[in-house]
């Protein structure tokens, strides 16, 4: 799969470096912790959220299933971060460990096949769920904008918020859910590159570059000599 390469790892570090991700989503999951030590990160990725969770004095657990990920995650680690942050390389459906006071998983149930069974182990395994899943409407990004021009599709999250929801009542679980808006401004150059990048992030084919770039043109707002394009992002935190 495409996120396991050392390639997409690095784009991903990279370019929500750029963004400032995670924003003010980390202080949203920040303010949904109770009487929370120790904590379980699904889908850690780069340790975007894992590392300043453990900074900011939490005991957490990585779980991440790619090795390049975990390597730069692996990088960015000092002596104190390392004493209280353990990593397990696998899928969240293999792990097998302790009951944590907090579980959060933030975009990263997408990949995972057994959403039922997925949801269920992550009530089982911790007092209180944070769960961030992206909503189906008011989402603007150069990645929608491109799949839904040239591929004709919608992304592979469209639908999640009625799936997720259904199995939380269907255990009978008493959950909150809020809508967080973020607004980020993705800067760049060279338009080529950019191009390059969303042929590779989107699986197609290098013959339709030219169309990409006219959609990326034309989306953004050109301010001396480069461009700006300001994503809009919505997500539903789910809490339990």
């Amino acid at each position: 799969m495409k996120f396991k390469e050392k390639k997409f790892a690095d784009l991903y570090e990279k370019r929500l470096s750029k963004e400032g991700y995670p924003g003010n989503l980390f202080d949203e999951i920040m303010d949904s912790f109770v009487d929370a030590n120790s904590i379980i990160d699904v889908g850690a990725g780069t340790g975007f959220l894992s590392i300043p969770l453990v900074k900011a004095g939490y005991r957490v657990l990585a779980i991440e299933p790619s090795n390049e990920m975990i390597k730069i995650l692996k990088s960015k680690l000092d002596e104190d971060i390392s004493s209280r942050l353990e990593i397990y390389h696998g899928n969240w459906e293999t792990w097998k460990g302790e009951r944590a006071d907090c579980l959060i998983c933030i975009h990263s149930i997408y990949g995972i096949r057994n959403i039922r069974e997925a949801i269920k182990k992550m009530d089982n395994s911790s007092n209180r769920k944070i769960l961030i899943i992206k909503s189906d409407s008011g989402v603007k990004t150069l990645s929608e904008i491109i799949r839904e021009k040239l591929l004709k599709k919608k992304r592979c999250s469209t639908g999640f918020p009625s799936r997720i929801l259904s199995f939380l009542n269907e255990f009978d679980i008493k959950y909150t859910i809020k809508e967080i808006e973020q607004r980020r401004d993705s800067r760049f150059v060279d338009i080529n590159d950019e191009a390059e990048y969303y042929c590779y992030h989107l699986g197609i084919n290098r013959e339709k570059i030219d169309f990409v770039k006219s959609l990326i043109e034309e989306s953004s707002q050109r301010m001396n000599n480069s461009y700006i394009f300001r994503g809009v992002y919505r997500d539903l935190l789910i809490t339990w």
